[in-house]
């Protein structure tokens, strides 16, 4: 009897076997047909760039600078629209240490609209909804 049950124990062991490497075989075959069907190669890339962008190619460069002067530019042609003159000089203290600052200008006739109006007060409301849109201002103040 204890051999019978060696036999039994023998063909329950050996088909387990065989179940295991037919799916261990079915394995290794997907797996090499995954690692075979790479992506092709496309002939317009040079792989051996580290550099994979076009965007250092660009003639007008997304940099923080060139969008603060952006920013200053709509300021400045909104300015001109309700004032007639335009910015001579501006100021970004605290630049690149804080996340917004404040946008000092100096405009062209300066001195006579102060006197005419008050002009601080006056351009900080007319160009609340650009300053509000602003990345980088969050008040605008005569310098």
């Amino acid at each position: 009897m204890n051999s019978l049950q060696d036999t039994n124990y023998n063909r329950i062991l050996n088909s387990f076997a065989v179940g295991t490497v037919l799916l261990l075989q079915q394995a290794d075959a997907s797996m090499v047909e995954s690692i075979t069907n790479k992506a092709t190669h496309d002939q317009f890339v040079n792989y051996n760039s580290s550099k994979q962008s076009t965007h250092g190619d660009s003639f007008i460069q997304n940099d923080v600078e060139m969008l603060k002067i952006l920013e200053i530019s709509k300021i400045n042609d909104k300015i001109e629209t309700l004032y007639g003159t335009s910015i001579v000089e501006h100021w970004i203290p605290a630049d690149g240490i804080l996340e917004k600052t404040c946008l000092f200008i100096r405009v062209d006739n300066q001195e006579q609209l102060m006197t005419e109006l008050d002009l601080e007060l006056d351009l900080y409301l007319k160009l609340e909804s650009e300053i509000s849109e602003s990345n980088f201002f969050n008040m605008i103040a005569l310098i």
